[in-house]
């Protein structure tokens, strides 16, 4: 649809974004569309089950599926590297900071069901998870994971 501009210029302008987080989430999901980390295939085939899971569960009316939104993000960390024949997997859950359990349910329950989901195989040989705050990471386990970005489930 084409508009002459002398239209346009007659509209009050609305803001989308009404404060400094509303402008920081915006302009975090235009990042997940355009910088996403680029898993390697084999990895995607291996977490694809987790992956339903959570996407399945997100809101759903059960625990596991009301705990979810509590989560700030799931990152992934590949060492040595996502290019070794033999890789240690590290996946963390971050939890919002206040989030100590969930309902009285504890994080490593639904840790434990979440990494029965994703047992070693192939060159993933060991696969570890933990459920986390932002300040329980150190800076760097944090900058040397990869963003598991499940879209609506990544804050």
């Amino acid at each position: 649809m084409t508009l002459e501009k002398a239209v346009i210029v007659e509209w009050e302008r609305e803001p989308g974004c009404r404060n400094d987080q509303e402008i920081r989430a915006f302009g975090q999901a235009l990042t997940r569309k355009r910088a996403r980390f680029a898993f390697p295939d084999d990895f995607t085939d291996f977490a694809k089950k987790l992956q339903n899971r959570l996407r399945d569960k997100h809101d759903k009316s059960n625990t596991e599926g009301e705990a979810l939104p509590a989560l700030r993000e799931i990152r992934v960390r590949a060492e040595p590297s996502w290019n070794n024949s033999e890789v240690r997997l590290i996946f963390w859950f971050i939890r919002d900071e206040e989030q100590n359990q969930f309902e009285g349910i504890g994080w490593e329950q639904f840790l434990k069901q979440w990494l029965q989901l994703i047992p070693e195989s192939g060159r993933f040989q060991v696969v570890e998870g933990s459920v986390v705050a932002l300040e329980d990471m150190t800076a760097k386990e944090y900058i040397e994971s990869d963003p598991l970005d499940l879209d609506h489930l990544s804050s």
